[in-house]
């Protein structure tokens, strides 16, 4: 699932705001930087921020392309990003460009609700893009794109080039069916926002490792990130062997059943 479109121009003020105020701060985009919004204080910038992230025209584009469901939002984990250039990415930012899911829970029923990510472009981004299945979004200042958390497969390609920045917001919100039970939705919500945090905090202590305790967290991303995205295969294996391994202690017993026979 890939949805894409863009605000209205009357946000333009807000994006240009929330964009100067984080410019020049990560040039290059060697590492990644998050900050959770709702843990800023400056007031002046935390109203701009509030106001994409509440803006209604969010809400209508995912209720137009997903039908017959509520959108709830689920702010506790929207961060401002300032990206990691997708060419020269070390540390734990690997995952961040290189394919994956973005949470572990494609097989955990959560009641037919989908948390679903939002990517915001606070400036021009020509150089950099994502592919989600065979579909590609490019975002330039004010587009946006959403996927499904926990089942949409992603790569990020390209480079930000040198003096450059890349700067997008991280938005978050549950599409619901009419009528789902609420507990489904906290659910929902509670589950996604928790491993959003946890593998942030995972990641901010292993984006640049300078000591074993460092190194282990990140070759601990990094080895769950493969172990997920070939999760399907890990099981299918595992079955094959369980199913191997009970039919040759099958045809053992057999086999040493006629050896018994034919010595009597």
């Amino acid at each position: 699932m890939l949805i894409q479109n863009n605000l209205p121009e009357k946000y333009n003020n807000s994006i240009e705001y929330i964009y100067n105020y984080y410019k020049n701060k990560n040039l290059g985009g060697k590492f990644s930087e998050h900050f959770w919004i709702d843990d800023i204080k400056n007031k002046e910038l935390k109203y701009h921020l509030n106001r994409l992230r509440n803006a209604n025209e969010i809400k209508d584009t995912i209720k137009k392309e997903l039908k017959n469901c509520d959108v709830i939002s689920s702010h506790n984990t929207d961060e401002v990003y300032l990206s990691v250039s997708p060419s020269n990415r070390n540390g734990s930012d690997i995952t961040l460009s290189d394919c994956h899911y973005d949470a572990p829970f494609k097989y955990v029923y959560q009641g037919g609700c989908k948390f679903l990510r939002l990517i915001l472009a606070l400036n021009e981004n020509k150089t950099v893009y994502t592919k989600v299945e065979e579909k590609t979004s490019l975002l330039s200042k004010g587009d946006y794109n959403i996927i499904d958390y926990n089942n949409d497969y992603h790569c990020v390609y390209g480079s930000i080039p040198k003096n450059k920045d890349r700067i997008m917001l991280k938005l978050h919100y549950i599409s619901a069916p009419y009528n789902t039970n609420k507990k489904w939705i906290i659910f929902c919500k509670n589950i996604n926002n928790w491993w959003t945090h946890f593998s942030r905090n995972m990641m901010r202590d292993s984006i640049n490792p300078k000591n074993l305790t460092g190194y282990i967290k990140k070759y601990i991303v990094l080895l769950s990130r493969l172990i997920w995205n070939y999760m399907r295969f890990l099981i299918i294996t595992l079955i094959l062997i369980t199913i191997l391994m009970f039919n040759s202690k099958k045809i053992s017993s057999s086999f040493l059943k006629v050896s018994k026979k034919i010595s009597l």
